[in-house]
């Protein structure tokens, strides 16, 4: 099977009409199980009858058990992709951020160390005329 295929059988669309077939189903067993039983069958096929409906009836069930459990891991499943996407966002929001500080602290610090020098350079010239006065 080619690639697209699988991806195309693993993905949410996938699942949901899966999903609705198994609820289609379901219905359809439900559907037959609740159909009267016809008079004119004798004492064993009656129980045949009964003791079909009752599996369909079950069978239906079962699948919309399934079919639920599928659903609410296909919804959980949704839910964890889009709190990963938004933490994503939320980290690159502060990736973006956090840059930005960074970018600022340099360009204090720049700024510290350019008056810095010059307050030195000051220093240094008062200090030198205070020397050559004495």
């Amino acid at each position: 099977m080619n690639r697209i295929g699988r991806t195309a059988r693993n993905g949410p669309a996938y699942a949901k009409d899966k999903i609705m077939m198994l609820r289609r189903t379901s219905l359809n067993f439900r559907t037959i199980a609740a159909e009267p039983i016809p008079k004119n069958l004798g004492k064993k096929e009656r129980e045949k009858e009964i003791e079909y409906s009752g599996w369909l009836t079950k069978a239906g069930k079962d699948l919309d058990d399934l079919a639920d459990r599928w659903e609410a891991e296909l919804l959980e499943s949704i839910r964890r992709t889009a709190r990963s996407e938004q933490m994503d966002a939320v980290n690159k929001s502060y990736s973006i951020k956090y840059l930005a500080l960074q970018q600022r602290m340099q360009q204090d610090n720049r700024q510290f160390t350019l008056i810095s020098n010059i307050m030195k350079v000051k220093h240094d010239t008062a200090k030198s005329a205070i020397n050559n006065i004495r």
